[in-house]
């Protein structure tokens, strides 16, 4: 399971990094980038549910969900 908190980790990250490049970075094929790392992380999450029983990795996986809906992650 560590190696699977890893990859979420992971995933999350580079979302994040890539929502918040600049402006004149934000083509075509990074959104499609990302949409794709969602998909893969929605499949993560059905192949490893248990993933959600740690509240770090679900508290990183909301965080990144309510990123790519309103294009920013609440203040904690």
């Amino acid at each position: 399971i560590e190696t699977w908190k890893k990859v979420l980790k992971r995933l999350c990250t580079f979302i994040d990094t890539q929502l918040h490049s600049s402006p004149t970075h934000h083509t075509r094929e990074m959104h499609s980038t990302c949409v794709a790392t969602y998909n893969t992380l929605v499949t993560l999450i059905i192949e490893q549910p248990t993933l959600l029983d740690d509240s770090e990795n679900l508290f990183q996986l909301c965080q990144i969900i309510e990123l790519g809906i309103s294009g920013e992650k609440a203040q904690v």
